[in-house]
Protein backbone atom coordinates (compact mmCIF):
# COMPACT_ATOMS: atom_id res chain seq x y z
CA UNK A 1 0.00 0.00 0.00
CA UNK A 2 1.37 3.16 -1.15
CA UNK A 3 0.31 6.35 0.91
CA UNK A 4 0.53 9.83 -1.15
CA UNK A 5 0.17 13.39 -0.38
CA UNK A 6 -0.45 15.64 -2.81
CA UNK A 7 0.51 19.43 -1.56
CA UNK A 8 -0.07 22.32 -3.78
CA UNK A 9 2.11 25.24 -3.18
CA UNK A 10 -0.20 28.84 -4.50
CA UNK A 11 1.96 31.91 -4.19
CA UNK A 12 1.30 33.69 -0.87
CA UNK A 13 1.95 37.47 -1.24
CA UNK A 14 3.79 39.21 1.53
CA UNK A 15 4.06 42.49 2.30
CA UNK A 16 5.65 44.59 5.11
CA UNK A 17 3.60 47.95 5.69
CA UNK A 18 4.94 51.05 7.33
CA UNK A 19 2.37 53.23 9.12
CA UNK A 20 1.92 56.89 9.67
CA UNK A 21 -0.92 58.41 11.15
CA UNK A 22 -2.78 60.01 14.28
CA UNK A 23 -5.07 58.55 17.00
CA UNK A 24 -8.31 60.92 17.55
CA UNK A 25 -9.41 59.34 21.40
CA UNK A 26 -11.62 59.50 24.43
CA UNK A 27 -11.73 57.29 27.57
CA UNK A 28 -15.10 56.02 28.18
CA UNK A 29 -15.57 56.43 32.39
CA UNK A 30 -13.83 59.31 32.76
CA UNK A 31 -16.72 61.84 32.35
CA UNK A 32 -15.26 63.73 29.51
CA UNK A 33 -16.36 63.49 26.01
CA UNK A 34 -15.95 63.87 22.49
CA UNK A 35 -13.04 62.63 20.92
CA UNK A 36 -10.72 65.39 21.34
CA UNK A 37 -6.76 64.20 22.25
CA UNK A 38 -4.97 63.74 19.48
CA UNK A 39 -1.76 61.71 19.37
CA UNK A 40 0.53 59.73 17.04
CA UNK A 41 0.04 56.45 15.93
CA UNK A 42 3.00 54.47 13.93
CA UNK A 43 4.91 51.25 13.01
CA UNK A 44 5.29 48.04 11.15
CA UNK A 45 3.52 45.29 10.37
CA UNK A 46 3.32 42.52 8.15
CA UNK A 47 0.18 40.94 6.43
CA UNK A 48 -0.07 38.11 4.35
CA UNK A 49 -2.49 37.34 1.51
CA UNK A 50 -4.15 34.09 1.95
CA UNK A 51 -6.68 33.79 -1.11
CA UNK A 52 -7.65 36.91 -3.56
CA UNK A 53 -9.79 38.25 -0.42
CA UNK A 54 -8.40 37.67 2.63
CA UNK A 55 -5.28 38.96 4.21
CA UNK A 56 -4.02 38.22 8.23
CA UNK A 57 -1.98 41.20 9.25
CA UNK A 58 0.32 41.83 12.77
CA UNK A 59 3.10 43.79 14.43
CA UNK A 60 4.49 46.46 16.19
CA UNK A 61 2.62 50.07 16.33
CA UNK A 62 2.94 53.08 18.95
CA UNK A 63 -0.35 54.63 19.74
CA UNK A 64 -0.78 57.21 21.65
CA UNK A 65 -4.20 58.05 23.56
CA UNK A 66 -6.31 59.47 26.27
CA UNK A 67 -8.67 62.38 26.61
CA UNK A 68 -8.77 65.60 27.14
CA UNK A 69 -11.34 68.25 28.47
CA UNK A 70 -11.79 71.72 27.38
CA UNK A 71 -14.05 74.38 27.97
CA UNK A 72 -13.69 78.31 27.42
CA UNK A 73 -10.00 77.67 26.31
CA UNK A 74 -9.50 76.33 29.48
CA UNK A 75 -8.21 72.54 30.05
CA UNK A 76 -9.85 71.04 32.91
CA UNK A 77 -8.34 67.64 32.83
CA UNK A 78 -5.45 65.70 30.14
CA UNK A 79 -4.36 62.22 30.11
CA UNK A 80 -2.38 60.66 27.85
CA UNK A 81 -0.90 56.90 27.71
CA UNK A 82 1.60 55.80 25.11
CA UNK A 83 0.93 51.80 24.28
CA UNK A 84 3.10 49.20 22.12
CA UNK A 85 0.29 47.27 19.97
CA UNK A 86 0.12 44.24 18.44
CA UNK A 87 -2.95 43.46 16.34
CA UNK A 88 -4.06 40.64 15.15
CA UNK A 89 -6.54 41.21 12.27
CA UNK A 90 -8.12 39.60 9.54
CA UNK A 91 -8.58 41.82 6.02
CA UNK A 92 -11.64 41.14 3.65
CA UNK A 93 -11.60 42.54 0.63
CA UNK A 94 -15.54 43.32 -0.42
CA UNK A 95 -14.98 45.53 -3.55
CA UNK A 96 -12.04 46.39 -6.51
CA UNK A 97 -10.00 48.11 -3.51
CA UNK A 98 -11.88 48.04 -0.61
CA UNK A 99 -11.15 45.93 2.65
CA UNK A 100 -13.05 45.61 5.66
CA UNK A 101 -10.97 44.52 8.99
CA UNK A 102 -11.76 42.91 12.09
CA UNK A 103 -9.65 41.16 15.02
CA UNK A 104 -8.03 41.88 18.39
CA UNK A 105 -5.04 43.99 19.47
CA UNK A 106 -2.99 43.49 22.94
CA UNK A 107 -1.51 46.72 24.09
CA UNK A 108 1.67 47.12 26.68
CA UNK A 109 1.26 50.34 28.45
CA UNK A 110 4.46 52.34 27.96
CA UNK A 111 4.05 55.66 30.33
CA UNK A 112 1.22 57.51 30.86
CA UNK A 113 0.38 61.13 32.33
CA UNK A 114 -2.75 62.74 33.81
CA UNK A 115 -2.73 66.35 34.07
CA UNK A 116 -5.37 68.10 36.19
CA UNK A 117 -6.74 71.76 36.10
CA UNK A 118 -4.49 72.91 38.60
CA UNK A 119 -1.62 71.79 36.50
CA UNK A 120 -0.75 68.73 38.87
CA UNK A 121 0.58 65.98 36.88
CA UNK A 122 1.08 62.51 37.71
CA UNK A 123 3.27 60.28 35.94
CA UNK A 124 2.66 56.64 35.11
CA UNK A 125 0.06 56.59 37.95
CA UNK A 126 -0.30 53.26 39.39
CA UNK A 127 -3.95 53.06 38.88
CA UNK A 128 -3.53 52.12 35.51
CA UNK A 129 -3.47 48.44 33.97
CA UNK A 130 0.19 47.48 32.51
CA UNK A 131 -2.24 46.27 29.68
CA UNK A 132 -4.91 46.76 27.07
CA UNK A 133 -6.70 44.22 24.86
CA UNK A 134 -9.15 45.92 22.21
CA UNK A 135 -11.37 45.06 19.85
CA UNK A 136 -10.52 46.30 16.18
CA UNK A 137 -12.75 47.46 13.62
CA UNK A 138 -12.02 49.44 9.97
CA UNK A 139 -11.88 49.99 6.74
CA UNK A 140 -9.16 50.81 4.42
CA UNK A 141 -9.03 51.54 0.49
CA UNK A 142 -6.10 51.48 -1.52
CA UNK A 143 -4.35 53.62 -3.92
CA UNK A 144 -2.15 52.36 -6.65
CA UNK A 145 -0.27 49.10 -5.57
CA UNK A 146 1.69 50.32 -2.80
CA UNK A 147 -0.47 52.93 -0.60
CA UNK A 148 -3.72 52.82 1.48
CA UNK A 149 -5.52 55.03 4.13
CA UNK A 150 -7.17 53.39 6.89
CA UNK A 151 -9.91 54.53 9.36
CA UNK A 152 -9.92 51.98 12.52
CA UNK A 153 -12.08 52.37 15.40
CA UNK A 154 -10.51 50.34 18.73
CA UNK A 155 -12.23 49.60 21.78
CA UNK A 156 -11.47 48.09 25.24
CA UNK A 157 -12.10 45.12 26.30
CA UNK A 158 -11.11 45.17 29.49
CA UNK A 159 -10.87 48.28 31.67
CA UNK A 160 -7.35 50.44 31.43
CA UNK A 161 -8.30 52.04 35.03
CA UNK A 162 -10.39 52.61 38.25
CA UNK A 163 -10.00 55.58 39.12
CA UNK A 164 -11.01 56.70 42.98
CA UNK A 165 -14.33 57.30 42.45
CA UNK A 166 -14.87 54.05 41.49
CA UNK A 167 -15.30 54.48 37.65
CA UNK A 168 -13.72 52.32 35.14
CA UNK A 169 -11.88 53.44 32.13
CA UNK A 170 -11.82 52.32 28.71
CA UNK A 171 -10.03 53.38 25.43
CA UNK A 172 -12.34 54.17 22.81
CA UNK A 173 -10.05 55.80 20.01
CA UNK A 174 -10.75 56.39 16.19
CA UNK A 175 -7.52 55.58 14.20
CA UNK A 176 -6.26 57.45 10.50
CA UNK A 177 -3.27 55.97 8.75
CA UNK A 178 -1.51 56.16 5.43
CA UNK A 179 0.32 52.57 4.69
CA UNK A 180 3.30 52.30 2.20
CA UNK A 181 3.09 48.71 1.17
CA UNK A 182 6.51 47.03 0.46
CA UNK A 183 5.43 43.66 -1.22
CA UNK A 184 7.27 40.34 -1.62
CA UNK A 185 6.30 36.87 -3.24
CA UNK A 186 7.02 33.66 -2.11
Amino acid sequence: MMLTTNIIVSAQSFNGNIILGFNASQVDGDEQQGFKKAGLKGGFTVSVRDEETLSYESGLIFSNRGAKKVENGYTYLKTSFNYIEVPVLLNIKFLDRYYATIGLSYNALMSSRITDATGYVEKNSTFMRDHDANIVAGLKVSFANSLEFRVTYNYSIFCIAEDQNSRFWRNNLLGFTLVKKLSFRN
